[in-house]
């Protein structure tokens, strides 16, 4: 009935002691003993006394021989009529073809075999090439054939898979495969009972794909949401007694004058906007003697007890020292620089050093309350340094030193919002840089100060039960 190989025949049956036992005979020395060997150990499960396990190499008619690559620079000339077949199934199309009649193709190589992200055993059908990255088979009838890429499809390979690099299961392995065999009438009604469900299972299959998806997702879904409510006023209520963002911005000017005043500020550094709201619900900016409509610029509406501003207004930025190893002089410090500040804080694991003269230290000591932002890799990305330890930073990231009392943390959480909403982008083609232009183009909200600290505290009292 089927096809078996003529050098060294493989029998399995079963036996009064219920054990299950293989047979081997070396026809091609013409010897009618051979070995019979205990088998308990392959067989993965009981099934009816009317079927059979057999090895797949004495079920099917192995027909790799007649595979032939192609490589890509070959097969870039051809015109594309017929299926070029892979591990994983059609991966381009050639103008000849080595079979005309349905083969089932089971994978030889590759990480699928392993992942099983697609189906190992598919059927070809029509004219078609096939390279040497899937093994080539022929079967007694198609009947059988749907059985055994539905049962191969189904079954663990991992014991006739080789290496982990590069995995592969060669013609050997892959003829030792244990395959049940039920009698024919009983495949036909196996393959049609499953070409029923398979609609239901690809639905299920699909809606398991979106619940695993979404339970992926949940977390940043629902942080997403948090700390949109939060940045647009609606998480906490907004309380009359607060003073308004206004007024903490007369403060902050008077603050910048007096450090003008004490030399720690010069008055060319020293920018500033007013962002208001006129009578025709428009958005505008004064800077200087000009004033411009950014409507278009304003990502949401915020309490009237808001203010929009710019960096500028609130803070003052500066990257970190450039390295250069050639010009270092003065003692080693350590720094820190884009790889250790995330979202989740500042990670003290990798820290590196650098040399400092004397009068670079002030410039570039981090204090604490200073919000540290990635300027290139996952730019935009920030964290606020909470600590009184020494340590310092390079240019990879920005510093924001924010005047008033303002929270840091809480322009933490905007940033992080606006890299959710893409609001925050990169400059460049391949590597994106978040430079200063970037900051200083965007408008962020303003809460009155003491609101600040009730949104941090209802933020991470909402993230603590995530």
């Amino acid at each position: 009935m089927y096809n078996r190989s003529k050098d060294n025949e493989h029998r399995l049956s079963d036996s009064a002691d219920n054990s299950h036992y293989e047979k081997s005979a070396n026809l091609s020395a013409g010897k009618a003993g051979g070995e019979v060997r205990c088998i308990d150990d392959e067989i993965p499960f009981e099934i009816p006394s009317s079927w059979a396990w057999e090895r797949l190499g004495n079920l099917v008619i192995n027909r790799d021989s007649e595979r032939v690559p192609l490589s890509v620079a070959q097969r870039s000339s051809l015109s594309k009529i017929y299926d070029y077949y892979g591990a994983s199934g059609v991966i381009d199309k050639v103008d000849k073809y080595l079979f005309d009649k349905d083969l089932l193709l089971i994978g030889e190589d590759g990480a699928n075999l392993v992942s099983r992200s697609t189906p190992i055993a598919f059927i070809a059908h029509g004219k078609y090439w096939v390279n040497n990255h899937a093994h080539v088979l022929d079967c007694i009838n198609s009947t059988f054939m749907l059985y055994l890429q539905i049962y191969i499809n189904a079954i663990s390979l991992v014991d006739y898979v080789t290496g982990t690099a590069q995995p592969k299961m060669n013609q050997e392995k892959m003829n030792s495969i244990m395959v049940c065999v039920p009698p024919l009438a009983e495949q036909q009604r196996i393959v049609e009972r499953i070409e029923e469900l398979l609609p239901l299972i690809e639905k299920y299959d699909k809606a398991q794909s979106e619940l695993d998806q979404l339970n992926t997702d949940i977390y940043s879904l629902l942080k997403k949401s948090i700390l949109q409510e939060a940045i647009q006023g609606r998480l906490v209520p907004q309380d009359p007694n607060d003073e308004p963002a206004i007024k903490l911005l007369e403060r902050i000017r008077k603050e910048k004058q007096t450090l003008v005043k004490q030399g720690k500020l010069k008055p060319k550094d020293i920018t500033e906007s007013t962002i208001f709201k006129a009578a025709d619900n428009r958005h505008y900016e004064k800077l200087g003697k000009e004033t411009v409509d950014i409507t278009d610029c304003i990502p949401f509406e915020i309490p009237d007890s808001w203010r929009w501003v710019r960096i500028y207004d609130i803070a003052c930025s500066q990257l970190g020292k450039t390295l250069d190893k050639g010009k270092e002089k003065g003692k080693v410090y350590k720094y820190l620089c884009s790889i250790n500040v995330y979202w989740s804080g500042i990670d003290l694991s990798n820290v590196k050093t650098f040399m400092l003269s004397d009068d670079e230290l002030e410039r570039y000591r981090l204090k604490r309350g200073d919000l540290l932002i990635c300027e290139g890799g996952d730019y935009g990305r920030c964290s606020v340094w909470d600590s009184d330890d020494e340590m310092y930073y390079q240019n990879a990231l920005h510093r924001l030193r924010f005047y008033g009392g303002i929270s840091p943390l809480f322009f933490k959480y905007v940033f992080e919002l606006y890299r959710t909403i893409k609001y925050v982008t990169g400059q460049g083609q391949t590597i994106k840089h978040f430079t200063y232009q970037n900051m200083k183009s965007l408008v962020f909200p303003l809460p009155p100060k003491d609101e600040q600290y009730r949104i941090i505290g209802k933020i991470q009292e909402f993230l603590s039960h995530l």
